[in-house]
């Protein structure tokens, strides 16, 4: 969908802008592959939720039809965070010292290095 702004009571576009995306895996360089995003069309667009990383370029349109396009910027998603696991209960005697306590399952995803805060209760 291509948006055209009119002056005045001209019939004459003034300019008017087609966003276009790529999902990662495809070729940059192969035009072939952007996809027009329906309803895009302002001068800015605000994606939702994005599952994998996702390139964007913006297609300008003057009011003669021509039309370049802008640098292509992009949006990295990492990796969902999983906190992992602590290892399992004990049962010591009154005085004793319990085994040391460590990850079972390291975190992964987000963004590291990770810290880490022990709690008891």
């Amino acid at each position: 969908m291509i948006l055209r702004l009119f002056y005045s009571d001209l019939v004459k576009p003034i300019w008017s802008i087609k966003l276009l995306y790529l999902r990662a895996g495809k070729a940059l360089c192969d035009n072939s592959n952007w996809n027009t995003i329906p309803g895009a069309n302002l001068v800015s667009y605000q994606p939702g939720a994005l599952p994998q990383k996702t390139y964007f370029r913006k297609r300008v349109i003057d009011a003669n039809c021509n039309s370049l396009y802008t640098n292509t910027v992009t949006v990295t998603v990492r990796p969902a965070f999983s906190i992992g696991s602590i290892g399992s209960s004990q049962t010591i005697c009154n005085g004793v010292t319990p085994t040391l306590l460590m990850n079972a399952t390291a975190p992964s995803g987000g963004q590291g290095p990770y810290s880490y805060i022990w709690e008891a209760l």
